[in-house]
């Protein structure tokens, strides 16, 4: 499990280089780490290395690419953002260790002017495809700084 952190870890490395690049955390389910990097003014992609409670514990990550709409929603007066990604999770107490899903974000979300942040929050359905065809549902707040 170690192991397969550090490789993990390895391989996101590069991304946190790029500018425009968030790191943060994610409250709710799930709860970790999270990193947003823009690829325009209007879309970009996110991930989260996480651990979920729900569902026998299990280690988490998902990515997604995400589509923001700057137009206002209602009276919140925030932009929000959609998206289409996918997770794996892993259950070490579990006959099914592994399972995979994919997954749809729709999320509101605020960035500072004066301080390089962002805040969050998302709800995303997702659908198992491996080892079992399955719904479940997250809900998150997060926060990101910006590094560039």
């Amino acid at each position: 499990m170690k192991r397969n952190l550090i490789v993990l870890l390895i391989l996101i490395l590069p991304v946190l280089l790029l500018s425009k690049t968030g790191v943060g955390i994610i409250l709710g389910e799930p709860t970790g780490i999270s990193f947003k990097t823009w690829t325009s003014d209007t879309t970009a992609f996110d991930a989260a290395l996480a651990y979920s409670f729900v569902d026998k514990e299990h280690f988490y990550v998902h990515v997604n690419h995400l589509w923001h709409n700057n137009a206002i929603l209602g009276v919140l007066n925030l932009p929000w953002y959609w998206g289409i990604g996918g997770n794996i999770r892993y259950r070490e107490k579990s006959n099914d260790k592994f399972r995979i899903a994919g997954r749809i974000p729709l999320g509101v979300y605020h960035m500072f002017e004066s301080v390089p942040a962002d805040v969050f929050l998302e709800i995303a359905p997702s659908l198992d495809v491996i080892p079992k065809v399955d719904f479940s549902f997250g809900a998150a707040f997060g926060v990101r700084f910006y590094l560039f």
